[in-house]
């Protein structure tokens, strides 16, 4: 099962992807495709953690009995081989 949670953040839209199975978190960053994984984890970190926090929040609110551990995921943020997108 993936989450995936599309988010205006670092002043441009990016997709966060939950993979539950796998325990990654998945940042796609359509501008910033080639500055390199440690200047994205720059960028993204303090939004993965909130966001992180935020979905375990709905879990236990919204979802009573759904066991999932929200602990131990790993994030990645993905190099994608196109030139950055224009920003809009």
């Amino acid at each position: 099962m993936q989450i995936m949670v599309p988010c205006r953040a670092a002043g441009n839209w990016c997709l966060y992807v939950w993979d539950m199975v796998k325990r990654e978190i998945h940042v796609f960053d359509p501008v910033s495709t080639n500055v390199g994984e440690d200047a994205l984890w720059a960028m993204h970190d303090n939004f993965v953690a909130k966001l992180h926090m935020a979905l375990h929040a709905c879990k236990e609110e919204f979802f009573v009995g759904w066991d999932e551990d929200f602990d131990n995921f790993h994030d990645h943020y993905l190099e994608l081989s196109h030139p950055p997108a224009a920003r809009l």
